[in-house]
């Protein structure tokens, strides 16, 4: 039988290349940096170039952890606000569609957040223009209430001492009187018809 790498492997005779033991493949570039930098290795170039330094570092050194090292779950979630750099690609087809995206998120939050302003101002324009005509209604019923309790105080002057009604009282009580048919006469007998001051 033929001797093989593959049966030298097998007997412990040829060490097996070492590998990670996670996906680097699917890590980020930032993540990569970062599994590079806690293995004090270069942290410079593309995706590419960082994944062949760290496996070729795990393959030729017994040193090199294969487990991740970065804390997975306090690790920053990975999102698109930051441009683009052309180091982080292989290719400039790659890098070009990765910044045209990014560059379209970024117009479409800002158009997001212009409409939210927007329509913030706009709610808050109502709110302020419902405000004033509450007050302004507010205002009228205050004055219809005055009216109303001046109205009901010389209508009560009237039952209980009718000669005590000054002209003013005396017309407020004509202007209440004078809409309700049969009862100017009524009132006559009350404050007089030869009073000059409810002439009509």
């Amino acid at each position: 039988m033929p001797t093989t790498v593959a049966s030298l492997a097998a007997e412990g005779l040829v060490p097996t290349r070492r590998k990670l033991e996670f996906d680097a493949e699917k890590l980020t570039v930032d993540d990569l940096r970062e599994e590079l930098r806690l293995r004090g290795l270069a942290t410079s170039g593309s995706k590419a170039i960082l994944l062949e330094r760290l496996e070729e570092a795990v393959a030729t050194r017994s040193d090199i952890a294969l487990n991740r090292l970065a804390n997975v779950k306090k690790r920053k979630r990975n999102n698109n606000k930051r441009e683009p750099l052309r180091e982080d690609f292989d290719s400039d087809e790659a890098y070009q569609e990765a910044w045209t995206k990014w560059r379209d998120t970024r117009d479409n939050n800002n158009e997001s957040v212009k409409r939210s302003r927007e329509h913030a101002r706009q709610r808050k324009s109502d709110h302020e223009q419902l405000c004033q005509e509450r007050e302004q209604e507010n205002k009228l019923l205050v004055e219809e209430v005055q009216l109303l309790r001046q109205q009901v105080s010389c209508l009560s002057k009237v039952l209980q001492q009718p000669e005590a009604l000054s002209a003013d009282e005396q017309m407020v009580v004509r202007n209440l009187l004078d809409p309700v048919a049969g009862l100017a006469g009524a009132l006559d007998p009350v404050v007089g018809p030869s009073d000059s001051s409810l002439a009509m």
